[in-house]
């Protein structure tokens, strides 16, 4: 079973948002919701847990049961985020202020939470062996998905730091492309071309930066990364 941990995720994202944001975070009104009233993390708490579990009778069932009321919380949260979009690009017209960025950061964020929970809800659903051939192009989109969400994370917040925590590790944005590509079937894309173009994010020296790194040089290293998984994207049925 997949380790579902969007609930985790979700926490960094919220405290990544307010050291960002600093003194210059949205409406009082946005706020209370923002961290109390919209919902969304005991929902995803529930999600996780339910697609962490074992598959049996029922399971997918009840986590679709469980990701329609995250949906609900989540699409109402988006409006509130929109709104506030909308509402710093007219105080700041053509400037991507700090606020501004930290919110799409945050947008992008929720908005992968449909497609993460739809391949859980496939692999409770189908058998081991059927999921060897199901289970590619769902999870290449969950994964693309994700990697373009940690870019803006990233460049919401650029230094070395936020850098690692995308890309370091197991779980980094570079690995799970890497992986992901390797259960595709079927499919028009180069596997072994892309396979090569992320092997220092999932493997070598670009998993990580060093601590003298400017903003600058976070910046051009992430959007380098983003190319590479937009042209896969273009190229994904």
């Amino acid at each position: 079973m997949p380790n579902s941990n969007l609930q985790a995720e979700w926490k960094t994202a919220k405290k990544e948002f307010e050291k960002v944001t600093g003194e210059k975070r949205p409406k009082e009104s946005f706020l209370k919701v923002f961290t109390k009233g919209s919902g969304i993390e005991p929902a995803l708490k529930k999600c996780d847990e339910l697609a962490n579990a074992p598959s049996k009778k029922g399971s997918a069932d009840k986590l679709k049961e469980a990701v329609k009321d995250l949906m609900k919380k989540t699409n109402d949260y988006l409006v509130l985020l929109d709104k506030e979009i909308v509402a710093e690009g007219k105080t700041n017209p053509g400037i991507k202020t700090d606020l501004l960025k930290a919110l799409k950061a945050l947008k992008a964020k929720t908005t992968k939470f449909e497609s993460h929970y739809a391949v859980s809800i496939l692999e409770h659903e189908k058998s081991p062996m059927e999921l060897m051939t199901a289970l590619g192009d769902p999870l290449l989109k969950k994964t693309v998905d994700s990697a373009l969400a940690d870019v803006k994370r990233v460049l919401a917040k650029p230094d070395w730091q936020t850098y690692e925590a995308v890309m370091s590790g197991g779980n980094g944005a570079g690995r799970r492309l890497s992986t992901s590509l390797q259960a595709l079937t079927n499919t028009t894309i180069d596997t072994a071309a892309f396979k090569q173009r992320f092997y220092e994010y999932a493997t070598g020296s670009k998993m990580t930066m060093p601590a003298t790194s400017s903003k600058q040089d976070v910046i051009d290293e992430i959007k380098a990364f983003e190319r590479i998984v937009k042209d896969l994207k273009a190229e994904m049925p």
